[in-house]
């Protein structure tokens, strides 16, 4: 803490309370010692990457593979148009064009990509901004060698260093436009195929050295073969050889020497007379040669170093192991595929994969039918284009092990003998498809709980790893609000609240994610809302309580996908995860089926065409229209069944249906009223669709929309405010209304402040009525007017506003006293007696609310609000602030414990720690860095038994501004020699306009561990400690440098070696600012603008969890010299149930250019002058005081002060 001297006025006034009384004035000064409070507002900066490449040559449209349904029934759009309503023309933009890539003019070192603008068909469909991305891939790989946004050009430059010569890349344009008002965009790309060489950048031809030399082998009876490989070089126009030379280690003598070699392997064997010895280290060299005309140039070489030892002897597979699966592909063509199967092996230390063979005939007739490699114990064979197994033939498969130890240059293989078994081929002819009746899982209003198990034990059973209900503003059962998704219509969804752990196609513990058990092969189905972001299914087998992944099918994060059903097929046994990365999956329904992959379908010339048999209008709920189709879709029928919406221009909407069933009902909900026709197709893969007859026109009169995507706009938190919101088509005008905001539940309106109708444009401006800090809800109904008939109008839109309060740097300080009538006593409760405070009362200017029931406790004079379990004080904050809270316990039990919880129930740590034991003394505890939301001070039990009663006599809440902030991002940055760095040293980090971080070496990725009460994934530490030390600037070691632009706190999250010394060192005088003798949780320091500090502990690699740079705002107050000192102005003895209690009014400025605390203490006139025999703090206004025994007392007020600036250190505990 900073020490500080500060004027302290005080009025002294002497009583005596033994029959006569005495009065007197004194004043006099005092020095008190604070606090400073520093606060921090939370920002959240996120750090992306770009990388740059080059290209290819393939003009051609991307699309993506998307089984969703649009709401409106529309299938997903592949990235050429936008999202219109429905009756509106439909926007498209065009490819980019005429890609290629040259050399850039006067700079060979570049080369540059160029395409033909994009543009908005039609001209006027609002879309105007059009940019491009450019990304490169090398061919066949998925890494993106270069990404680069925002281009507002036709043309991209970058390095041809980028670029490998000889490397076959694809570049990939892709444009967007967006409408200049709203965020509707509407994409297209075209892609390039690009082969680069050296002389495209305009370079002399080098020839590259061969890329990844190396040697494996086996070692039989004592004799080696060896294998030496290597990767091919290129060069335009040259024709390319090897020259190959093998050296004993520490030998000029050669022992193998090969020239003029086209191919990139050779074998070496002591037969081939090229001995190879157990035991020694050889040097395996390789050289490329181009040549062209009379032209040779040379690599340089490429060389490998080996030591060849007897290695460990790698089992094969048990022949008892080999087993094989029959199955059939679920495609029409229903092509027969085996599984072959086999036990794996082990070998400590190498990593296994497979050999697979199969072959057709035996001897000299032998044919070779499929050949691969897989780590996996089992490989389908049969299932794609490898080749066809036909019936009643003997098939030969081999499987040979395969053990690896190392990579590249150092990597070492063992293979193990093969193993072979012979399988025959048997057509097991057709099998009638089992009952496909479909299943819904039955969602009540409570969604889905974790305790339940749903679905049927016969075909699968579905459990959720935790409760899913209905999500905040989701509409509820029995509303009048639909949504139609996959053609049905549903009244409310379900999710859950936390995001799947672990992800990423892992198997999940907890969080929103659904886990389903097969009891036959079956399907699922779930309607969904969009996904944006990437989602997995994840096949799991079960052995016991033993899980183990199978396999993941993800798919890739898509902005651009709309509402529809997901479908899965299920294999009997198995376990399945379905969840999302960073998102809580929103439900609408579940469907299941049996299902057999195998069955034979019907043939497509005896399934009936769809037929339309009602289309009728459903005005329950939301008015639609809902359409019966009789068509039969899954094995017996088709694979999908698709309902067109007509309108009287010719312009359809569709909706789509792939879950089984005979007969269906579509619903459409149509934008504008009108007449519609409908038509149904039967569609399966292969097969020529079968549709039903168009029908007669249906008369449909849409209901007028309320408006959407409403608006509040103020003037710099201020009068006037806009209020604005989307037109709405067929409105004529709109009626806007605002009232006063209520209490949910209360039973009359709001105040009505400001009403117009008939407006024409979607916004008003209001100018007057609304007064800062009050709330409003804000209406608005959209009016279709025409004449001769009553005006339509809609339901009313909604938006709920608060108006700023007046704000000024530093709100300021408050103190809050708990024992005063005004305060305590709502509802005329008279503090004087112990009594109850009942829910929800509200006092000091309604800025505390009682939850649950509290209770007034203590002696006349020292009244306090008492909490137990289950009892708070909630309060919000509109800033930043600190807290201050003055409590005790109940007096009687010294573990008791309290603290300040957020809106979610977490308890906020505080300059002491996490919980705080509390004596039966008043005691002050701050909590700082509050951000804007909702609090309640609570007792914690601390889960010993004991009481858990706090009384609370003060709260001081400081509001302070707060600047920008910076995390520093301790993802990987590199990796090498097997290890992972997050700070790398001579990088800087953090932000330049605050402040900036260096580390003097690497910090490496490390285990995670928990800290300030929270639980990391990760840390980072150096792995050299720091050097000098001791106090002094280190010069290398594992050191934080940071350098402050502005004023700076900055934070560390820590955990290191007990009883280690720590130290923050400024670097322009050399001063330690900042010390310890243990490590703490947290090291803080303030870092003033222009100055160096370094952080490091002595001896110790400290292992940090989190680092934060905080720009720190001082805000000056009003002169402590014009502030005018406290006054006792009166006093007056009451006698009080048979004691006299004196009661004084004090006056004193408590305010943000005032003082920030006013205390009263009392002395015994008689005695020692200096001892304090009760001490309060108090808000001006009359206290209580009752002396214990009768005497003559003497009263002093202080107004004190916390200091004016910060000095460079603060706290080091947890906040």
């Amino acid at each position: 803490m900073s020490k500080w001297k500060g004027k302290l006025a005080r009025r002294i006034m002497a009583i005596v309370l033994s029959g006569a009384m005495v009065m007197s004035n004194m004043s006099a000064y005092a020095a008190e010692l604070t606090t400073e409070t520093a606060t921090e507002e939370v920002s959240e900066i996120e750090e992306s990457t770009s990388s740059t490449t080059d290209e290819a040559v393939n003009d051609e449209d991307s699309t993506s593979l998307d089984n969703s349904v649009g709401e409106d029934g529309s299938g997903g759009d592949a990235g050429g148009t936008g999202d219109g309503q429905d009756g509106e023309t439909t926007a498209s933009l065009s490819k980019p064009g005429s890609l290629s890539i040259d050399k850039k003019q006067g700079d060979d070192t570049k080369l540059v990509l160029t395409w033909s603008a994009s543009s908005v068909t039609p001209e006027n469909s609002g879309y105007e901004t059009i940019k491009y991305s450019v990304k490169a891939t090398e061919k066949e790989q998925a890494s993106e060698i270069i990404t680069e946004t925002n281009i507002e050009t036709t043309s991209y430059e970058f390095e041809a260093s980028k670029l490998t010569s000889g490397k076959t890349y694809i570049f990939t344009v892709t444009a967007e436009a967006q409408k200049s008002e709203g965020s509707d965009t509407i994409t297209s790309e075209s892609t390039y195929e690009y082969e680069y060489t050296e002389t495209d950048a305009g370079g002399e031809v080098t020839v590259s050295k061969p890329e990844n030399p190396s040697v494996t082998y086996t070692i039989t009876d004592g004799k080696i073969s060896a294998k030496f490989s290597w990767d091919s070089v290129t060069v335009e126009g040259y024709t390319i050889t090897y020259d190959v030379t093998v050296k004993e280690k520490d030998s000029d003598s050669q022992v193998v020497t090969r020239q003029g070699l086209s191919s990139t392997e050779i074998t070496i064997s002591n037969e081939s007379n090229e001995t190879l010895e157990v035991g020694k280290t050889y040097i395996f060299s390789v050289v490329a040669k181009a040549a062209k005309d009379n032209e040779v140039k040379s690599s340089d070489a490429s060389e490998v170093e080996k030591v060849f030892k007897e290695a460990a002897a790698l089992d094969a597979p048990a022949e008892s192991s080999l087993e094989f699966e029959e199955k059939t592909t679920t495609d029409d063509a229903k092509k027969p595929y085996v599984v072959f199967k086999w036990g794996a092996v082990a070998l400590e230390g190498y990593a296994i994969s497979y050999d697979i063979k199969v072959t057709e005939g035996t001897g000299n007739s032998e044919t070779e039918k499929f050949t691969g490699t897989t780590t996996e114990t089992s490989i389908e064979i049969g299932k794609t284009d490898d080749f066809a197994i036909e019936a009643d033939t003997e098939y030969t498969f081999s499987v040979t092990a395969k053990a690896v130890k190392g990579e590249g240059e150092s990597a070492e293989e063992i293979t193990a003998d093969p193993v072979s078994k012979t399988y025959t081929y048997t057509d097991p002819g057709s099998s009638e498809a089992v009952d496909e009746t479909v299943h819904t899982i039955e969602i009540t209003s409570d969604g889905l709980q974790k305790s339940e198990t749903y679905g049927d034990e016969n075909i699968l059973t579905l459990k959720v790893l935790e409760d899913m209900n209905i999500p905040e503003k989701r509409t509820k059962p029995g509303t009048s609000e639909l949504k139609i998704v996959s053609g049905m219509a549903w009244d409310t969804s379900y999710q859950g609240d936390n995001n799947a752990k672990p992800d990423k196609g892992n198997i999940p513990t907890s969080g929103s994610a659904f886990v389903i058990d097969a009891k036959e092969d079956a399907k699922i189905y779930f309607v969904t809302e969009k996904i944006t972001k990437a989602w997995h299914f994840v096949e799991v087998s079960v052995n016991g309580d033993t899980e183990s992944k199978v396999k993941d099918t993800p798919t890739a994060a898509n902005p651009n996908a709309v509402a529809g059903t997901l479908t899965f097929t299920l294999k009997k046994g198995q376990r399945y995860y379905l969840y999302g990365d960073g998102t809580k999956i929103t439900v609408f329904g579940i469907m299941y089926h049996a299902y057999d992959e195998n069955a034979t379908r019907a043939e497509w010339n005896d399934v009936t065409k769809p037929t339309i048999s009602d289309v009728k209008i459903n005005e329950t709920g939301t008015k639609r229209f809902d359409v019966t189709v009789d068509a039969v879709v899954g094995t017996k029928g088709g694979d999908k069944l698709t309902v067109e919406m007509i309108n009287a221009e010719g312009v359809s909407v569709s909706a789509e249906t792939v879950i089984p069933n005979t007969t269906h009902k579509i619903s459409f909900i149509p934008e504008a009223s009108g007449k519609y026709t409908f038509k149904a197709t039967l569609s399966r893969d292969g097969e020529t669709a079968k549709s039903s007859e168009e029908t007669s026109p249906n008369e449909f009169k849409a209901i007028l929309k309320a408006p959407g995507n409403l608006k509040i706009t103020d003037t710099e938190g201020s009068l006037p405010v806009e209020f604005s919101w989307d037109a709405v088509k067929d409105a004529t005008s709109y009626n806007v209304i605002v009232t006063e905001a209520v209490a949910e539940g209360a039973t009359e309106a709001g105040k009505e402040v400001f009403k117009q109708e008939k407006v024409t444009d979607p916004k008003v401006v209001i100018e007057t009525g609304l007064e800062p800090g009050k709330s409003y809800v804000f209406s608005v109904a959209s009016v279709k007017s025409a004449e001769g008939v009553d005006d339509e109008t809609s339901e009313p839109a909604t938006k709920e506003y608060a108006m700023p309060k007046p704000s000024t740097p530093g709100v300021g300080i408050q103190t809050y006293v708990f024992d005063a009538e005004e305060e305590l006593g709502p509802n005329g409760l008279n503090v004087d007696k112990k009594g109850a405070v009942p829910e929800g009362a509200k006092f000091a200017d309604d800025y505390f609310t009682v939850i649950g029931s509290g209770a007034i406790r203590g002696n006349a004079g020292t009244y306090s609000l008492e909490v137990n379990t289950g009892i708070s004080l909630g309060f919000n904050i509109t800033g930043t602030a600190a807290v201050t809270i003055e409590v005790s316990s109940n007096g009687s039990n010294s573990t008791s414990a309290f603290g300040i919880a957020d809106a979610s129930g977490n308890i906020v740590p505080n300059t002491e720690g996490k919980n705080t034991v509390l004596g039966s003394g008043a005691t002050k505890f701050t909590y700082k860095g509050l951000t804007e939301g909702s609090y309640r001070i609570c007792s914690q039990n601390l889960g010993d038994g004991s009481g858990t009663k706090v009384r609370i006599y003060t709260v001081t809440v400081e509001e302070t501004p707060a600047g920008k902030k910076v995390d520093i991002d301790l993802s990987v940055k590199k990796e090498a020699d097997g290890k992972k760095y997050a700070l790398l040293a001579g990088e800087k980090y953090g932000d330049p306009e605050i402040a900036t971080l260096e580390v003097l070496e690497d910090f490496e990725v490390k285990d995670g561990g928990e800290s300030c009460g929270q639980k990391y994934d990760f840390s980072v530490a150096g792995n050299v400690n720091p050097s000098p030390n001791k106090g002094a600037i280190p010069e290398k070691g594992a050191v934080f440098k940071v350098t402050a632009v502005k004023d700076t706190t900055a934070k560390f999250i820590v955990k290191a070696a007990a009883g280690k010394a720590w130290h923050v060192v400024r670097e322009s005088d050399g001063k330690e600012v900042k010390k310890g003798t243990a490590v703490p949780e947290m090291v803080e320091f303030k870092a003033k603008a222009g100055e160096t500090y370094y952080f490091y502990g002595d001896g110790t690699k400290i292992m940090t969890y989190a680092i934060t740079l905080s720009e720190y705002i001082f805000i000056p107050r009003g002169d402590w010299a014009n502030v005018a000192a406290p006054a006792i102005t009166k006093h007056v003895i009451e006698e009080k149930d048979g004691a006299n209690t004196i009661k004084l009014t004090v006056t004193g400025d408590v305010s943000r250019d005032g003082g920030d605390a006013l205390t009263v203490e009392m002395y015994d006139a008689d005695g020692d002058p200096e001892e304090v025999i009760a001490s309060k703090s108090v808000a001006a206004g009359d206290i209580t005081i009752t002396p214990n025994v009768s005497g003559r007392y003497t009263f002093k007020a202080f107004l004190s002060r916390n200091p004016e600036e910060p000095e460079d250190d603060d706290g080091t505990v947890c906040k």
